[in-house]
């Protein structure tokens, strides 16, 4: 790395750690703009969590056909995310699958399709059409519960980068959520980028950039492949890179549900994207990766 003095500052959201790595700057003031950060996030984070029992989220998912809600330009923002990737993955990925998260968390292995309890969850997730005109959503049809801590994490990633840049002037940090979503700004000076330990025995340095880890197992797995109703459990694991952690974290979920080939080609339409498959296969910017063996930490 450098000589770089490096501030590490921490708070948990939705059960999942999050840190923020600066680089170069006064303590006092890394110290100001991080807390300052996560008071913010916890100002917004029940307009979007599904967990808030009061919160706008459950309104969406308890109102009726024909019921507007408000809502606010975060939820927007993950809102238009969500339809790209179920568009991507032609149907196989979506956030309105709420209902069918929660019954794989109850279960193990594939979901049994001749439960009506079951067939009623998966139905409605197909039947379900949604309206965003300006600030109102509406349910036009179907009971469908939306979710979306597919990429939730990787989005909050995304707002306190901006907010260490653009109000806060800080561009040489890193942050990280839980222990597979980096988003990577300016390397301290003096480096090329963030040093990060990938496995047991590399390490890569990431600029500029974000990576999300899967690693997926039967029984932690709660991805599901809403065409097929199978629980995902690719044969290796894939870190993904992209510009931005929400994007990361979502298309790791939705290339989950496709085949390689598929995958190889969406990679090509966006310069932006990378995959490294678990057997060190590498597409896209990932190939600009040069992993080296992992030095002791300092």
């Amino acid at each position: 790395m450098s000589d770089s003095v490096i501030h590490n500052f921490s708070h948990s959201f939705l059960g999942t750690p999050f840190w923020i790595r600066i680089a170069d700057e006064d303590y006092a003031y890394a110290q100001r703009a991080t807390s300052a950060i996560f008071y913010h996030i916890h100002s917004f984070l029940s307009e979007i969590d599904v967990g808030e029992l009061d919160g706008p989220m459950t309104g969406i998912n308890q109102m009726p056909v024909g019921g507007l809600v408000p809502v606010g330009e975060h939820f927007k923002a993950l809102w238009s995310f969500a339809q790209r990737l179920k568009a991507m993955s032609n149907g196989a990925f979506d956030v309105a699958a709420g209902n069918v998260f929660v019954s794989l968390k109850n279960t193990t292995g594939d979901c049994p399709t001749d439960s009506p309890e079951i067939e009623k969850i998966f139905q409605s997730v197909k039947d379900s059409e949604w309206d965003l005109s300006g600030n109102e959503f509406c349910r036009l049809r179907g009971e469908a519960s939306l979710d979306f801590s597919a990429f939730l994490k990787g989005y909050l990633c995304d707002v306190m980068a901006d907010l260490l840049e653009n109000r806060w002037g800080i561009h040489r940090a890193l942050l990280l959520a839980g222990g597979n979503r980096v988003l990577a700004l300016d390397p301290p000076a003096g480096s090329a980028g963030w040093r990060l330990g990938v496995g047991e025995s590399q390490q890569i340095l990431l600029s500029r950039s974000a990576m999300v880890s899967k690693f997926f197992t039967p029984s932690s797995s709660f991805l599901i492949n809403l065409r097929t109703r199978q629980r995902v459990q690719p044969n290796q694991p894939l870190r993904v890179l992209a510009r931005e952690a929400m994007q990361a974290e979502g298309l790791a979920c939705v290339w989950s549900l496709l085949n390689p080939a598929q995958v190889e080609s969406i990679i090509q339409t966006n310069k932006d994207w990378g995959i490294w498959w678990g057997d060190n296969t590498r597409w896209g910017v990932a190939q600009k990766l040069k992993p080296t063996p992992l030095l002791p930490s300092a």
